[in-house]
């Protein structure tokens, strides 16, 4: 066990847990806490990878646990999803059984994830937002926009070749690349601060669909059809339910 993972009072637990079936898994220590950025009210990632599903594993309080077999943690890396290649990457192993070591070895561990992915992830979220401050519910679209500016933060650093880190370091990160304002929102609805209600939420929904299209129109114009035509077919089951 890494040292820093010693330290970690609900990672001892988990790992206390397991001890009979430890060698069957693969144990990662992922999110804020793998990089010590986490705060006070952080969860605690872990990863587990095993050869065949897993279940039944006690999970103790303030521990997010994600599962992913073997074959398909490495079919979500060729793919170039951003979760598997920020673990490959950033996770520190906290238990190995020998597939985490095969993993790291392997050519779909260096796949460059897809930026053009978080702009279909950020349209999909910033349509939700919208149908969401369009009925009045502050909480739930802040909550969506939050996701919306990550999505569009991650989108933007991998279109330049930087990759993602955690998301309280986001904020530093697209600074550095030239997007102050993107920073500042994101921070805005991360920590819950103080705005001025639906004037910021609105102004965010604005920026993110600016944001989006610079990154890629067609992929947004794309997304926004989809979402439409569901839209749509929706309310013809519903009218022909009647």
């Amino acid at each position: 066990m890494d040292r820093a993972t010693e330290l970690i009072p609900e990672v001892k637990a988990f790992m206390r847990g397991i001890e009979g079936i430890g060698n069957d898994l693969c144990v990662v220590l992922v999110g804020s806490a793998a990089r010590e950025t986490q705060t006070e009210n952080s969860d605690v990632d872990l990863l587990v990878i095993s050869k065949e599903p897993t279940t039944d594993l006690d999970v103790p309080r303030r521990v997010h646990l994600v599962r992913a077999t073997y074959d398909d943690f490495l079919k979500q890396l060729e793919r170039g999803e951003d979760f598997e290649a920020w673990c490959v990457r950033l996770g520190v192993p906290v238990h190995d059984n020998g597939l985490w070591s095969e993993i790291l070895a392997r050519p779909e561990s260096k796949v460059w994830p897809s930026w053009r992915k978080k702009v279909v992830h950020g349209a999909t979220r910033l349509f939700l937002a919208s149908e969401l401050i369009e009925i009045g519910d502050p909480e739930a679209s802040a909550e969506e926009l939050l996701y919306t500016t990550g999505h569009i933060a991650r989108g933007l650093l991998l279109k330049n070749n930087v990759f993602p880190l955690s998301r309280p370091e986001l904020e530093d990160q697209v600074r550095a690349i030239g997007y102050p304002h993107l920073a500042a929102m994101h921070q805005q609805l991360r920590t819950n601060a103080d705005n001025d209600g639906g004037d910021f939420l609105r102004r965010c929904q604005l920026y993110s669909k600016r944001l989006l299209v610079h990154l890629s129109a067609e992929d947004y114009r794309n997304c926004s059809k989809e979402i439409e035509k569901k839209k749509r077919t929706k309310l013809h089951k519903k009218a022909n339910s009647k």
